[in-house]
């Protein structure tokens, strides 16, 4: 259904370049006068064409190229959550265009010139949409006056205002996108994320539990799930939500934060040994993470391995030279260990 749906939008995008978007969602059920209309309108463009294929053959070849070259772009295997992508239709169009100008031209001067005139106007609507291309802020905020309640919309201008470090304009915006009722990725963590980026653990909590629930393969549900855990204190059940997102073998920059904050969890809650090997893992997946080289040094000292501790925190202070805390500390250490330098 969205197949034939999709041509008739394509062509009439086409004669009529207005209401375009980046993205269109699809729709979950298709109106039954849409493909009664789309499907008739096919027919009959097509019989047409065929009836002239002998006498005038252009408008066939024009109308059998569009057809063909937009196989892969109307949604006989859907990919994605698109209905259609308009961005795709500059071939298959091309030829038609030509077909549909050819023939004029053939018809009168009269008809010629209405259809450059035509051109003219259609010209001038398609300069239009370009001020919604301007940058990122104008497209999506398109697409969200295109179709107030579009998830992917709302999720990318929140996504763009948090890059701007505009976070308190964001979060609307992740918020409108995860209460959609259609699932849109990142949306429900995006809103989490954001809520706790300003320290309301409570409000991320809800969408960080919808997100496991609607994504259970996602690790970076667990990690917003663990985070706002961790900032209610229910450490155990954030321990739990960190566990099952590391189970989940995430690459290596989410398995970092992961073990970052079990070892924190455990650092918190004494376990020193488990804490190290969290930290240590973390820098097994990103070695100049400057935070994990630090608490590893911490966590050596707290378990007397004062030799070890003071190579991880002159790593670190390598990074970062300015930290006057992690400096003397180091001089305690050597002092009290009596470690030369």
């Amino acid at each position: 259904m969205n197949a034939v749906r999709s041509y008739a939008v394509y062509l009439m995008q086409t004669v009529w370049p207005v209401d375009l978007s980046p993205f269109y969602a699809l729709p979950t059920t298709h109106p039954s006068w849409q493909i009664f209309l789309s499907t008739a309108l096919l027919l009959s463009l097509s019989w047409m064409a065929w009836r002239k294929w002998k006498t005038q053959p252009w408008w066939a070849a024009a109308w059998l190229w569009y057809l063909v070259v937009l196989v892969p772009n109307i949604g006989i295997v859907q990919a994605g959550e698109q209905a259609h992508a308009d961005r795709y239709t500059y071939l298959s169009t091309m030829m038609l265009i030509a077909g549909v100008c050819y023939g004029l031209a053939r018809v009168s001067n009269f008809v010629a010139y209405g259809g450059a005139a035509l051109s003219l106007v259609l010209l001038l609507a398609s300069f239009a949409q370009t001020k919604y291309w301007r940058d990122d802020f104008a497209l999506f905020g398109r697409m969200i006056e295109i179709e107030p309640g579009s998830p992917a919309g709302h999720n990318n201008l929140g996504f763009e205002l948090q890059k701007a470090g505009r976070l308190p304009e964001a979060i609307p915006h992740f918020v409108a996108a995860a209460r959609s009722p259609r699932v849109y990725g990142e949306a429900r963590v995006n809103a989490a994320m954001g809520y706790l980026a300003v320290g309301q653990a409570a409000e991320a909590l809800p969408f960080a539990e919808s997100a496991v629930q609607s994504t259970p393969a996602n690790p970076k549900a667990y990690l917003a799930l663990g985070r706002a855990l961790v900032g209610l204190k229910r450490h155990d059940d954030a321990q739990r939500a960190f566990s099952r997102g590391l189970e989940l073998s995430p690459v290596a920059t989410l398995k970092a934060q992961l073990d970052m904050e079990m070892g924190v969890l455990h650092y918190v809650a004494g376990r020193d040994e488990f804490a190290l090997a969290s930290f240590r893992a973390v820098l097994a997946s990103n070695p100049g993470s400057a935070p994990a080289r630090k608490n590893a040094g911490i966590v050596l000292g707290n378990l007397g391995r004062t030799r070890e501790a003071i190579e991880e925190l002159e790593k670190y202070l390598a990074a970062q030279p300015d930290d006057a805390a992690v400096r003397q500390a180091v001089d305690s250490l050597r002092a009290s260990s009596r470690i030369a330098r």
